[in-house]
């Protein structure tokens, strides 16, 4: 039988003081050393530390940035939707105070053009006049009448109620000489070429009454020795009478009110 040595008797010494380690405990302490390190805080590593801060402000800044972008557009869209609108209703005022307006003018005001010579050279052919429509007709005022299917534009000279007479180119109201300013320069030019620029006639002439009736007028036109009037086809009406001339509106360099 073979003696043990000093040396292996001290090889087994050791080897009996040792924890024998089984492949259950082995892998138990893998585990926990994998779990250790899962479970190591980032604030314990200064490098992840920085790193993890670096990546939080950058996504912060990525979603200020986002939110910037989104914010911008809808503002944009918002202005865009807001101007739209406001466009719409500044449209919609303009044309409704176009249509008021219309319809207001259409009420009260109204265009006409002058036909013929018969007003020469107060107003002339072609030119646009405009009429009022709600008016008092005193004497001298230029009105327009309908007299069939014609409009005729002449001037106010017998009011009801008065006697007219014309003698020597002078108008006779209620036997009183009135003056006819408008057209004293035309009477003038007759009278110095030996005429009379209106003939002479009287009311009793024309209607066989010494007045002009209730709500008739006599309207004669400024260019007296051509024009048609009532002393051709009598007196007007007030139902006949559309509207009274206050300006000449075209053409722009005759502009003139009335």
């Amino acid at each position: 039988m073979r003696k043990t040595t000093n040396r292996q008797k001290r090889h087994i010494k050791r080897n009996k003081q040792k924890p024998v380690l089984n492949s259950a405990s082995t892998k138990q302490s893998s585990e926990k050393k994998v779990a250790k390190k899962k479970n190591t805080r980032i604030s314990d590593n200064p490098t992840l530390k920085k790193r993890g801060k670096q990546l939080k402000k950058n996504n912060s800044l990525a979603i200020k940035k986002k939110k910037a972008i989104l914010s911008k557009k809808s503002r944009f869209k918002y202005k865009k939707r807001r101007r739209k609108r406001l466009l719409k209703e500044i449209f919609g005022a303009i044309l409704l105070a176009a249509v008021l307006a219309s319809l207001i003018a259409s009420a009260f005001v109204s265009l006409k053009e002058v036909q013929g010579y018969g007003m020469s050279p107060t107003l002339r052919n072609d030119e646009l006049v405009l009429l009022q429509k709600n008016f008092d007709i005193k004497r001298f005022d230029i009105v327009a009448f309908k007299r069939g299917e014609a409009i005729q534009v002449r001037r106010v000279i017998g009011l009801p109620g008065e006697k007219i007479t014309y003698r020597e180119d002078t108008l006779y109201v209620n036997d009183q000489a009135i003056d006819e300013k408008f057209i004293v320069s035309e009477i003038n030019e007759s009278q110095s070429n030996g005429h009379q620029f209106t003939e002479d006639f009287s009311l009793m002439e024309i209607i066989s009454q010494q007045a002009v009736p209730m709500d008739q007028y006599l309207l004669l036109g400024d260019n007296r020795p051509y024009a048609t009037d009532s002393r051709y086809y009598g007196l007007i009406n007030t139902e006949q009478i559309i509207g009274k001339v206050t300006a000449r509106l075209l053409p722009l360099e005759t502009l003139e009110l009335f």
